[in-house]
């Protein structure tokens, strides 16, 4: 069994990898690849100060949850906060973003998908 890197840009790049990896091995992603229609970018100012804008991810890996916290300003050079879900419920995931939001100061804000 896999384990995650113990730094947070370390298992970022593991998890990026793993996923370029299962995609180019999926018959139905390459099969399909062409016909995609791409969506155009939206991109956002970046902001002044260290989390002062954060995105934020639930994603599913290896049938895991993880909640994936990414500061706006510093998102080129790779840094991320990656959290594993024992459930997709508001509580557990506030308790992180309150880690968070404790560790490096309260976002003004937040971006998601609205996923579910």
């Amino acid at each position: 069994m896999r384990r995650f890197p113990k730094s947070s840009a370390l298992a970022a790049d593991w998890c990026i990898k793993a996923i370029k990896r299962l995609v180019e091995v999926c018959d139905i992603c390459n099969r399909l690849h062409d016909e995609t229609q791409k969506e155009p970018l939206m991109s956002h100012p970046a902001p002044c100060r260290r989390w002062q804008k954060v995105g934020v991810e639930m994603v599913t890996f290896a049938d895991r949850q993880y909640l994936i916290t990414v500061d706006y300003l510093s998102r080129l050079s790779g840094f991320f906060e990656i959290d594993r879900l024992s459930s997709t419920a508001a509580s557990d995931i506030t308790y992180y973003l309150k880690q968070h939001f404790t560790r490096h100061g309260l976002a003004e804000e937040v971006i998601t998908d609205n996923s579910t």
